[in-house]
């Protein structure tokens, strides 16, 4: 995964505010890669995309079991986003 990508991520899961923004604001993919950018964070939407599709049925299980990984966390942190 992009460095910025994961360094975003980790931003996100340790701030709650950054979070409620997202979920205020962003209703797609795209307009997430724009809010990341706005904010100083450099990958694309490719790299985004390319996250997604990193994940796995291992992956999958862990996020049902509890256990968080970076590419499912931020997934997950935007598919709450898209669907609110």
């Amino acid at each position: 995964m992009n460095a910025e990508l994961k360094r975003f991520d980790a931003d996100v899961k340790a701030d709650e505010s950054l979070q409620n923004e997202i979920k205020s604001t962003v209703k797609d993919n795209e307009s997430l890669v724009s809010f990341a950018n706005e904010r100083g964070y450099t990958f694309t939407l490719d790299d985004l995309n390319g996250a997604s599709q990193e994940l796995n049925p291992q992956d999958l299980d862990q996020v049902s079991g509890g256990v968080n990984t970076t590419v499912v966390v931020l997934v997950v942190v935007v598919m709450i986003a898209l669907a609110e």
